[in-house]
């Protein structure tokens, strides 16, 4: 195996495990809240005890945020060393599933995002990280296919 396969590799298997951990983001819906359990971000449904239960157990729109920000802090780390790989290894070609992967993850946590900004209404802090994280991406995409024609 060359050096660019097993970049390649590294890049794969990190996708893989930031999808595991991001998916919850394709699934939420209008009303659904977040939790954790200590290891992974988990969708609280509607319910008649959804508020007694988030209060009891200290949840709130700020937890879920705070959970938010944890995984995709690092997850935008992710992208930025996926590019910089890309561009000092010219992969950009050969890494073309994993990167049509992470731009499709990156296009699932925005509408994801955009739901949970409306449940949780009037909740400017997740506006401004919804907008720096679409700023993000698009940065990445560019970059990417600017990088991929030259």
């Amino acid at each position: 195996m060359n050096i660019s396969q097993e970049i390649i590799e590294s890049i794969n298997k990190e996708y893989e495990e930031y999808y595991s951990k991001i998916k919850f983001l394709k699934e939420i819906e209008l009303g659904d809240k977040l939790y954790s359990d200590g290891e992974n971000v988990l969708i609280d449904k509607p319910s008649y005890y959804q508020g007694l239960m988030r209060y009891i157990y200290g949840e709130s729109r700020q937890t879920g945020l705070n959970y938010i920000k944890n995984i995709l802090d690092s997850y935008l780390l992710f992208l930025k060393n996926t590019l910089d790989s890309c561009i000092k290894h010219n992969l950009t070609y050969n890494a073309e599933e994993v990167i049509f992967g992470i731009l499709e993850l990156n296009k699932d946590i925005s509408e994801g995002l955009k739901v949970l900004d409306l449940t949780y209404e009037n909740f400017d802090e997740l506006k401004k990280y919804i907008e720096y994280l679409n700023n993000q991406f698009l940065l990445f995409s560019f970059n990417i296919y600017k990088n991929k024609n030259n």
